[in-house]
Order: structure tokens, then C-alpha cells, then sequence
């Protein structure tokens, strides 16, 4: 059967093995299995199998879904999917759906679906889809101190791309792109292309393409060229091209 302890005003409205636990006042499970809301006040789960809210995650919900958590962290929402999870003290974050995304010490931050990716450390920072993308402030998810924050960008899709203490920029696809310590910049496809430690850079497409220490700079397409320590530079294709 279903069971509440300790809390008051707590709605469990059908289901099985649902549980509202200790000082979860005003809180509600709707239906589903095997769900959890405990020590946290004015949330909601309402449906699924194994979902939990816990430890003061004020106002926060999980739609549906099975195995989702969010944990310790106010004003969030999980809407469905597998294993997804809101923690570290995040405020305001959604995801959407997807399997084993994660949210930690985010604010404002969106995962709307996909595999596996995470943003952690960022303010305002959304993954949209894919397979494996990270979003990070510095010092998190093992991608060093270099830079800080990574506030307001975005990862569009892809698999295994890479936004670490980049404000403002944006990965839109391809695969193991990476932006570095370089805000306001740009990556729009390909794979295995990189823009560390700039301002203002862009790499449009290509391959194993490099941006690094400039601003400004672009390059367009191709494969392993190089722009370093320059300013107002452009590849605008080919192979092996270098401004240094």
C-alpha cells in the first residue's frame, strides 16, 4: 500500500507503494509505483515508477517517468524519460526527457532530451539533444581550473561535444567538438574541432580544425588548420592551413 509519515497536508492520490515521508508538507503523489517525496515541502510526482524528491527540493516535480531524482535542489522539474537527475544545490532546471542526463549546481539550466549529458556549474545553460555532451564551469567533471563560468550556452545536438568556462557560445552539432575558455564563440559541425582560450572565434565546419589564443577569428571548413595567437584571421578552407 501506499503510506505518509510524518508530513502534513501530503496527497497521495492512487498508485502503489507511493510514500510521503518526513516533513514533506503540502506535497502530493499522484499515482504511479514505488515513489518517494521525503523531507521537502510543495512538491510533486505524478506518475511513473521510482521517482524521488528529496532533501529540501522546494516547489519542485517530476511529471512521469521511471528512476528520476531531484535532489537538494528548488524550483525544478524532470518531465519524463529514465534516470535523470537534478542536484548539487540546482534552482530553476528542467529536463525534458532523455535517459541519465544530469543537472548539478545549475541555475536556470535545460536538458530537453538526449543520453547521458550533463551541465554542471552553469547558469542559463541548455544541452537540446544528443548522446554524451558536457556543459561545465571551470574546476567541474575533471575539465580543470582553466577560465570560469559557462553562462548562457548552448550545445544543440551531437554527441561527445564540450563546453568548459565558455559563456555565450554555442556547439549546434557534430561530434567531440570542444570549446574551451573561449566566450562568445562558435562551432557549427563536423567533429573533432577546437576553440580554446579566444573571444570571439568561430569554426563553421570541417575536421580536427583549430582555433587557439585568438579573437575574432574564423574558419570555415576543411581539415587540420590552424589559427594561433592572431586576431582577425580567416581559413576559409582546404587542408593543413595554418596562421600563426
Amino acid at each position: 500500500g501506499n503510506l505518509i509519515s510524518g508530513s502534513n497536508k501530503f496527497f497521495i492520490g492512487g498508485g502503489v507503494s507511493n510514500t510521503g515521508s518526513e516533513n514533506s508538507d503540502s506535497s502530493s503523489v499522484v499515482g504511479g509505483a514505488g515513489n518517494l517525496i521525503s523531507g521537502t515541502t510543495t512538491s510533486i510526482i505524478g506518475a511513473g515508477a521510482n521517482n524521488l524528491i528529496r532533501q529540501t527540493s522546494i516547489h519542485s516535480n517530476i511529471s512521469a517517468g521511471q528512476g528520476n531524482e531531484i535532489l537538494a535542489s528548488n524550483r525544478s522539474s524532470i518531465g519524463a524519460g529514465q534516470g535523470n537527475r537534478i542536484t548539487g544545490v540546482s534552482t530553476r532546471s528542467i529536463i525534458g526527457a532523455g535517459f541519465e542526463n544530469l543537472i548539478h549546481s545549475g541555475t536556470s539550466a535545460t536538458i530537453s532530451a538526449g543520453i547521458g549529458n550533463i551541465i554542471s556549474g552553469a547558469t542559463g545553460g541548455a544541452i537540446v539533444a544528443g548522446t554524451n555532451n558536457l556543459l561545465t564551469g571551470a574546476g567541474v567533471h575533471g575539465q580543470g581550473a582553466l577560465g570560469g563560468p559557462s553562462n548562457y550556452s548552448i550545445i544543440g545536438a551531437g554527441s561527445g561535444n564540450t563546453i568548459h568556462s565558455s559563456s555565450g557560445s554555442l556547439i549546434d552539432a557534430g561530434f567531440a567538438n570542444k570549446i574551451t575558455g573561449s566566450h562568445f564563440s562558435f562551432i557549427g559541425a563536423g567533429s573533432g574541432n577546437k576553440i580554446t582560450g579566444g573571444l570571439n572565434c568561430s569554426i563553421e565546419a570541417g575536421n580536427t580544425n583549430l582555433v587557439s589564443g585568438s579573437n575574432d577569428s574564423s574558419i570555415f571548413a576543411g581539415k587540420n588548420s590552424t589559427i594561433e595567437n592572431s586576431i582577425n584571421s580567416l581559413i576559409g578552407a582546404g587542408t593543413g592551413n595554418q596562421i600563426i
